[in-house]
Parts: C-alpha cells; structure tokens; sequence
C-alpha cells in the first residue's frame, strides 16, 4: 500500500515536519515516522493525518501519479 509514501511526499511538498503534523494531530513524532515507514494506520488516525495536511484520506490511499504511469 502506498499510504506511508502518500503522507510523506504530501507531507514535504507541503513543506511540514514530522514533528509539526504529529503536533497538530497530537500525536508522537515517532509515529508519524512509523507510517512513513511502517505503514499501519486505522482509518481514523489516517483521517486526523489527512486533515493536518489539508487533504481528503483518498489522497493518501491512492498512488502516486508517478508510479501509476
């Protein structure tokens, strides 16, 4: 699955830190790593990880257009 390099990349185009998104969701900074990484997140922290990027949780399901071509 590809959600793990969805919120990294949205993440960094965004120009947010880990530790700014984990503090917005009020969440450990380790475990925003860990999804990056690791990715095993319920739907609900995928919810609350959407809406600290500003983005709907579809977005971070879905692959990158780059990997789809």
């Amino acid at each position: 699955m590809h959600v793990g390099q969805n919120i990294k990349r949205i993440r960094e185009a965004k120009g947010v830190t880990q530790g700014a998104i984990a503090a917005k969701i009020r969440i450990p900074r380790e475990r925003v790593s860990n999804f990056e990484s690791r990715p095993s997140v319920t739907t609900r922290t995928l919810e609350r990880i959407a809406k600290g990027l500003g983005v709907q949780p579809y977005e971070l399901l879905m692959p990158d257009s780059k990997e789809a071509a």
